[in-house]
């Protein structure tokens, strides 16, 4: 799987990568560049009764150009739990040939301090979605994350190279 011990980029400028997610394979591609992205904070800013679920939120803000993909990871906020969803639709545990869903919370960085856990990919504009969960006992308006990662200019292969870096698409590893 494509993790490093540090947050690093999962491939170089010259590498190639295959981007699929449950349902497809969009193609094969050659990174042609690389560049970090700073922090985005996204405040979804959703009413959410005591220990209830906000579904379907669209996560807008980790889109990116159509010939590009990027590389996320996410932390919470506020006292919230998220679950990244795709195409609008929930997903549920062991659902996924290439990955289980993962609720992030305030906790996640207590136990996984380098964020690995939250690690995520999109490609294009992908529709992205998230599910927030609320624990506490009184209702919440304010539900932020932030998210940082790499975007890597791509560059569509007309074959299969001989080797390539598995990119899926939408789903927390």
């Amino acid at each position: 799987m494509p993790f490093m011990k540090d947050f690093e980029p999962v491939v170089q400028p010259e590498m190639n990568v295959r981007i699929f997610d449950s349902t497809k394979t969009y193609g094969y591609f050659e990174v042609t560049h690389v560049e970090p992205v700073g922090y985005i904070i996204k405040d979804f800013a959703v009413t959410i009764s005591s220990e209830s679920w906000s579904r379907g939120n669209e996560f807008q803000e980790v889109y990116v150009q159509d010939s590009e993909m990027a590389q996320w990871r996410m932390k919470v906020l506020d006292d919230i739990e998220v679950r990244l969803a795709q195409l609008g639709k929930e997903l549920k545990r062991g659902s996924l040939k290439y990955g289980v869903p993962v609720n992030v919370s305030l906790m996640t960085e207590l136990i996984d301090e380098t964020l690995k856990s939250t690690e995520f990919y999109t490609y294009r504009d992908e529709k992205v979605y998230v599910d927030i969960y609320n624990p506490t006992q009184s209702s919440i308006s304010r539900n932020r994350v932030v998210v940082f990662g790499y975007k890597f200019k791509l560059n569509k292969l007309d074959s299969k190279p001989g080797k390539y870096t598995n990119i899926p698409i939408g789903v927390i590893q």
